[in-house]
């Protein structure tokens, strides 16, 4: 039997602890619906989230890999076609990461010394022709005709040496052919009687060796003698064949050269004739023919000027210096003088397979990502390339077509991103567009 021992306690007493079990139990009831709220409402935030995230739409994206580059794609500078397959660098003016500006000059050739030559000859003979211009204009002197005279007799001395040492050349070449000849024909005489016994001699021991008089060895003796008379002979007989050849060249060469000679001092006699009776009077044909002759004299300083222009290579755009090929005394390869791009306007190049590549627009957003940038590129597709074109990246996918065939997608992008990607030409990039 239990009994109540609360009425042995004090009234004070009592009412004290009548108080604090009050204040205890409703301290519990108050915590445990805190703790039900608590956990309905965690539910219903959770369900509320799902729910939010579930209403969300989705992005849809087409992602590839791709490149970064400038403006107008990376131009491998190089020499003109005209300036030859072995122009070496004399001269670099710019060094890697330069700015650049159109028709800036980028790198000097070493034929630049030769055209500027060139140049100063044809210059020269500008002034000569606007001399003899001015000349014909103010009227030919006496002097000049007597001038002409002296001129025809001095071709006419000269015709007769040239005549008289080519014939002097052609006799004393008809000369010792025939000198070498007679020599060559002795020695070839000599050689074929020596060749004559020592074949009678391989005969004799031939049949001695036949009869068993002679060994084997003395006949195998005989028997180099008669083939080494017998080179002998074949030798001279080719050596003969030669001299004769050539000496017949030569003076068929020498006899040509005569004609030439003649024929060439016929024409500047001619010529000089003619001079003297073109001097004898100042002719408005005269004038026209010497203003011609300054026309001329122009027209090929122009193309020295052009061909000289060629030895220095400019730059064909604005960009920046990306990366210098060709070294000061190098010669210039396939790959050019130097890389140049316009940084200042970078792309992102992707390559969309080609199954999805009737998703892309121009106008579509597009982010670009790598390990290599601290945050993501923006920009906007710009346009899309026409050709279907083989990739050549290896894929880490194993799911990826080992041939696949890609369009590149050119992505412009963002004043921003460009800034940030403009010293990142070729940075291998993935490029993910939104549909």
């Amino acid at each position: 039997m239990i009994h109540d021992t609360t009425d042995q306690w004090p009234k004070p007493e009592l009412e004290r602890y009548r108080w604090s079990v009050l204040l205890t139990t409703l301290a519990v009831a108050l915590g445990g619906v805190s703790l039900f709220a608590l956990q309905h409402y965690s539910k219903t935030a959770a369900i509320n989230a799902e729910v939010q995230k579930k209403s969300e739409p989705l992005i849809a994206t087409v992602t590839a890999p791709g490149r970064l580059q400038p403006q107008g794609e990376v131009v491998n500078l190089s020499a003109p076609s005209a300036a030859g397959g072995r122009s070496r660098v004399l001269q670099l003016r710019v060094k890697e990461g330069d700015t650049l500006r159109k028709g800036q000059i980028v790198a000097v050739l070493d034929s630049r010394d030769r055209l500027q030559a060139d140049v100063d000859e044809a210059k020269s003979q500008v002034a000569m022709a606007q001399a003899k211009l001015a000349q014909v204009r103010a009227g030919v002197r006496t002097g000049e005709v007597n001038t002409q005279l002296t001129e025809i007799a001095k071709i006419k001395a000269d015709i007769a040496r040239n005549e008289a040492d080519q014939r002097e050349l052609i006799t004393r070449l008809e000369t010792q052919y025939e000198g070498d000849l007679a020599q060559q024909n002795a020695t070839l005489r000599r050689l074929e009687a020596a060749f004559r016994n020592a074949a009678l001699e391989y005969e004799r021991y031939d049949r001695l060796y036949g009869e068993g008089v002679v060994s084997n060895a003395q006949r195998d003796g005989k028997r180099l003698s008669y083939e080494t008379a017998q080179q002998q002979v074949s030798e001279a007989q080719a050596a003969i064949e030669r001299t004769t050849a050539t000496a017949e060249r030569q003076i068929q060469d020498a006899k040509a050269r005569l004609v030439t000679l003649k024929a060439v001092g016929d024409q500047q006699l001619a010529q000089a004739k003619a001079n003297v009776h073109r001097v004898a009077e100042v002719r408005p044909v005269d004038i026209r023919a010497a203003q011609a002759e300054v026309e001329q004299a122009q027209a090929t300083l122009k193309q020295a000027e052009v061909k000289l222009e060629e030895a220095y290579v400019r730059s064909p755009q604005d960009g920046t210096v990306l990366e210098i090929l060709t070294r000061p005394g190098e010669v210039i390869g396939r790959e050019g003088i130097a890389e140049i791009g316009q940084t200042d306007h970078m792309y992102a190049i992707a390559e969309i397979y080609q199954s999805d590549i009737f998703k892309i627009q121009p106008g579509q957003r597009a982010t670009v990502t790598s390990d290599s940038l601290h945050q993501n590129l923006t920009g906007t597709v710009e346009r899309v390339d026409t050709k279907i074109q083989p990739s050549n990246r290896i894929s880490a996918d194993p799911t990826a077509p080992r041939e696949a065939r890609i369009v590149e997608v050119h992505i412009q992008l963002d004043r921003a991103s460009s800034d940030l990607a403009k010293n990142l030409t070729n940075l291998q990039i993935k490029a993910a567009i939104e549909l």
